[in-house]
């Protein structure tokens, strides 16, 4: 296992899947070779094998979300996603996120974050 997961082309895979999603692709190629041998002539060779699960893989990351552009003009469309973020929104947002921060949480009055929502709609 150790000699797949230090292969880079699998390494990277483990960033963007985690290594559990990445160890059971390999356990799931092993058992079908396994299953599939009748002699060791049969065995499959190490870069076959990387070719199966890097393959098995790159389905597995097709099959994840896919950046699509909202043509729709004004009107926006929840199931294309949502609007791209300006680069000085993105910055801000990374700037809060990136840290800790009150989103939760009213530091002026000590109230949540529902608790907020609750008063400012019965104020309307």
């Amino acid at each position: 296992m150790n000699r797949f997961l230090g292969e880079p082309d699998l390494a990277a895979f483990a960033a963007l899947f985690g290594t559990t999603v990445v160890k059971a692709t390999v356990d799931d190629v092993l058992r079908e070779a396994r299953a599939q041998e009748s002699s060791a002539r049969d065995v499959p060779a190490f870069d076959e094998l990387i070719a199966q699960v890097r393959a098995r893989l790159a389905t597995r990351e097709n099959d994840e979300l896919a950046g699509v552009l909202n043509a729709t003009g004004v009107l926006l469309h929840t199931n294309l996603g949502r609007a791209p973020l300006a680069a000085e929104a993105l910055e801000a947002a990374a700037a809060i996120a990136g840290g800790y921060s009150n989103l939760e949480f009213d530091l002026s009055s000590g109230a949540g974050r529902a608790t907020r929502e609750l008063r400012r709609r019965s104020a309307r």
